[in-house]
């Protein structure tokens, strides 16, 4: 065996931490570019199945892919849960609504055949029906003779809604009850008796039901004309019924418009007396307006009178409030500082009061007691009554001070309460002009009001004395309909109308096409099985390694080495571009030992593990395959391996580890066998013993590839997740439900093992091809015709 040391170099989990990475492919080969941050990378991989993309993602192990086929990634990743791959939300495509169809094509056929079959059918089984047509003339005015005058309006069809409206009269149960009227006992029978009984949902049918459900009015497109048909299994009763309804049509029209021209006149009458009337209420109101208000007469001067006094007023009124404003800072002023301790000394440092003439003798004549008491002082005694009389005679003048402050602050007080009555007079006057001039505007407003009001009633009595006069006309009989018979009622066809066997085969044809694509995308959307890229990035959360399509019948032993054999090309190279992925994928380039496993038996795995040993092999790295489904191994048989030399011989220790391998299968691949199966395999891979074996056989090969267990079925593959690098997880084609295999990867993202990806196996060629090239005829063309002159060139060691 080979010395090497094995070189795990996957990076360790980095618990919640972010990580982000782009990627981009074409052809046969791509390039991804990881940033570790997550648990292992967040780039995508490119190639032949998958294109460039920029993803991101917590701590999922890959966390987002690009697309499927040649191109650039569909959408970004992001995956906020711990340990598990989050890939972005894939879209469906054409592609793969194609591929729901084709799968379920038969379905569809089945869907069409039946609802045709079934139109044709019930068409086929329909009581012949002839239908019979007559035309009506609608004109714009009715006829009137000549020399009588312009109808009125109420006569005329002008527009659209007015001819939709006449379409209305013609198909209302008035006309329908008129043609009952005129028919005949027998001929009432006739055209009853096919359609009395109904059908299940609506029963018998009474008279009127039946001939509404016979009878169609058409209105012609842009035109003034309507077709009024009739259908019946005799083509005679038809013909009659239609020309039964042309003519009631005409007549009904007709009678109403003529009783409606007698009470008429006597509308209009009332109307012009009525309009007399109010024409003079308007009279009288403005006349009574003019007369409580006779400035109305000559409002315009009155208005500029009063503009010019308002504008008088306002000046007024500004130069009372600038005395006012001024009059009451003052008093503000003086009753601020009367409410301080010494007011009496702050008051006479105002200048109002300071200025007042009797305040300012009296401050005089205290100023000079002041001096003769002082120079008194000098003298005499302060008992002296020289110095008592001076005293005496100052304390007077100080009282007479404090009166003559008073005294000058009520004057204040009074020019101040002056200011603020000639303020607000100025005011009160400037508003009641100002109202002033504004009822004089609303009474002009309302005089033109009625002036405007008397004209247009003036107008419209004169309209309304010129229709009268032509209703007049009319009432006196010179009035004809505005409904024509323009075609009398004929057979449309000599063949039955409601035997139309194409147009019943088109239709059909759309509702099995419909019906059949209901069924197919229900079933699809109910189908939990895996049967698309779609389920595996999407639902799995797993990135799409590669894409295995169903390899031709042969043996187990030609099917285990597909990939050294030119039989089977596509899934030769279908085996090369999985091995370029794990090329190209950071974590899986690093990788020394790889777990295939599946989630049930029969999905493929021993052969994807056989199969990808030796393409392994053929790029030239030593590749060691483990046989470790204990219980039922089968690669030894496929193999065609000899001897009980095994993993159960070493265990038992009836061999050394170096001679339960099975050298030079092929071509740098080593297999080491089970040999025979065991009652303990659980034991045996949950062993010190078989991790130690993985250990040492690491260090000795490039590549070990372990076949494991199908994890849905035994626990044997999750004991061996924990010794290996990565795992590859096998999904057969339409055949495990998703859910069942969401719930197993769950469990192997337990262990922190990096799961690069998934193997989607046993696909038809009818169908690999919505998702490579493989099932395309170009690609057959370019990959099995080899040249003559190719050369083998064999590879010693993986460069």
């Amino acid at each position: 065996m080979a010395d090497k040391t094995p070189q795990n170099t996957n990076p360790p989990p980095s618990g919640d931490s972010p990580g982000y990475g782009y990627g981009y492919g074409y052809g046969a080969s791509g390039y991804g570019y990881p940033q570790y941050g997550g648990q292992y990378y967040g780039g995508s991989y490119g190639g032949q199945y998958y294109g460039g993309g920029s993803q991101y993602g917590y701590s999922g192990g890959q966390s987002g892919y690009g697309g499927y086929a040649e191109g650039y990634g569909y959408a970004q990743g992001y995956g906020p849960q711990q340990g598990g791959n989050a890939p972005g939300v894939r879209i469906l495509s054409l592609k793969d609504y194609l591929l729901m169809v084709r799968e379920r094509f038969w379905y569809l056929v089945l869907s069409v055949v039946i609802l045709t079959s079934a139109f044709l059918l019930a068409n086929m089984q329909k009581t012949d029906e002839y239908e019979a047509a007559a035309k009506l003339r609608i004109h714009r005015r009715p006829f009137v003779a000549a020399g009588l005058g312009v109808s009125p309006d109420i006569d005329t069809v002008g527009n659209f809604d007015d001819f939709m409206t006449l379409i209305g009269l013609m198909r209302s149960n008035i006309v329908t009850e008129r043609v009952l009227l005129r028919m005949s006992n027998d001929l009432k029978a006739r055209v009853i008796a096919p359609y009395q009984n109904g059908n299940i949902f609506t029963g018998p049918l009474r008279p009127l039901e039946v001939l509404e459900a016979c009878r169609n009015i058409i209105p012609e497109r842009g035109t003034m004309f309507a077709a009024v048909s009739y259908r019946h299994p005799d083509g005679a009763v038809a013909k009659l019924m239609a020309q039964y309804f042309v003519e009631e049509i005409r007549d009904y029209n007709n009678t109403a418009r003529k009783k409606a021209m007698a009470p008429l006149l006597e509308v209009s009458d009332i109307h012009l007396k009525q309009l007399d009337n109010e024409i003079d209420s308007l009279y009288k109101q403005r006349g009574e307006m003019l007369k409580q208000n006779p400035r109305l007469f000559d409002l315009e001067t009155v208005m500029n009178l009063a503009s010019s006094e308002l504008h008088s007023l306002n000046s007024s009124r500004l130069a009372e409030e600038s005395v006012y404003l001024t009059t009451k800072r003052l008093w503000d002023r003086l009753v601020e500082v009367q409410k301080k301790p010494n007011a009496r000394e702050a008051l006479l440092d105002m200048p109002y009061i300071a200025s007042a003439e009797r305040v300012a003798t009296l401050r005089g004549e205290i100023m000079r007691h002041r001096i003769n008491i002082e120079t008194g002082k000098v003298r005499y005694a302060d008992e002296h009554p020289s110095i008592k009389t001076l005293r005496t005679s100052m304390d007077q003048t100080e009282k007479e001070l404090d009166r003559a402050i008073a005294e000058a602050v009520e004057k204040l007080r009074e020019q101040f309460d002056a200011a603020k009555r000639s303020y607000e007079a100025a005011n009160k006057r400037v508003l009641e002009k100002r109202n002033e001039i504004a009822d004089l505007y609303q009474q002009q407003t309302q005089i033109t009001s009625i002036v405007r009001k008397i004209g247009e009633k003036q107008a419209q009595k004169s309209a309304i004395d010129v229709s009268f006069y032509s209703d007049k006309l009319k009432a006196s009989g010179g009035m004809l309909p505005n409904i024509e018979i323009l075609e009398k009622a004929e057979l449309v066809s000599s063949r039955p109308i409601n035997k139309d066997y194409p147009k019943m085969a088109i239709l059909g044809l759309i509702a099995g096409i419909v019906v059949g694509l209901i069924i197919v995308f229900s079933l699809a959307f109910l189908d939990d099985r895996v049967k698309s890229a779609a389920d595996i990035e999407g639902f799995l959360r797993l990135p799409l390694v590669g894409i295995l399509p169903i390899a031709r019948r042969s043996s187990s032993f030609d099917k285990a080495r597909v990939v050294e054999g030119d039989r089977d090309r596509p899934v030769k190279e279908a085996f090369r571009s999985i091995y370029s992925a794990l090329r190209i994928n950071e974590g899986a380039k690093q990788a020394r030992t790889f777990l295939i496993t599946s989630t049930s038996p029969s999905e493929g795995k021993s052969f994807v593990s056989t199969n990808l040993a030796l393409t392994y092999a053929a790029h030239g790295e030593r590749v060691l395959l483990i046989d470790a489904d204990l219980r039922m191994p089968v690669v030894a048989k496929t193999l065609r391996l000899e001897g009980d030399h095994g993993i159960t011989q070493y265990f038992l220790g009836k061999v050394a580890l170096e001679d339960a391998i099975h050298y030079g299968v092929a071509n740098n691949l080593d297999v080491l066998t089970v040999g025979a199966p065991c009652t303990n395999p659980t034991q045996i891979l949950s062993s010190r013993k078989f991790a130690e074996m993985i250990t040492t056989l690491k260090s000795c090969y490039d590549r070990v590839i372990v076949d494991s267990p199908p994890v849905g079925a035994v626990s044997d593959a999750l004991n061996l997740v924990s010794m290996v690098d990565g795992v590859l997880y096998v999904v057969r084609f339409n055949t495990v439900k998703k859910r069942f295999i969401r719930s197993n990867i769950g469990r192997l993202r337990e262990s922190k093992v990096p799961i690069f990806g998934a193997i989607l196996n046993q696909i038809g060629m009818s169908v690999v091809h919505y998702y490579t090239n493989t099932g395309d005829r170009s690609y057959h063309r370019y990959y099995t015709r080899v040249s003559k002159n190719a050369l083998n060139v064999p590879i010693e060691e993986n460069e």
